[in-house]
């Protein structure tokens, strides 16, 4: 009987120790996968504010961009904020 309950209590141990090793695993995961998001965002940031400048601050003469090109850039604009 004494052995029934040493099994029991081993494999109580180890389901607590699988279900520690599954959080770990994905506290890690997670952490991970916000870093991404994080670093795509502050590109499609950099990325907005380069064609914002190009539209806005007219860095760029204007004959060398047809009214297509800027309806292009401001559409990406919009595509990227979406």
């Amino acid at each position: 009987m004494q052995s029934f309950y040493f099994i029991i209590i081993i494999i109580i141990i180890i389901i607590f120790f699988i279900f520690f090793i599954f959080f770990i695993f994905f506290f890690f995961f997670f952490n991970i996968c916000k870093q991404v998001l994080n670093e795509r965002k502050q590109i499609k940031n950099f990325i907005l504010n380069i064609e914002q400048n190009i539209v806005e601050n007219k860095e760029i003469n204007m004959d060398a961009l047809k009214g297509n090109h800027i309806k292009m850039l401001e559409e990406n604009k919009t595509k990227m904020e979406n």
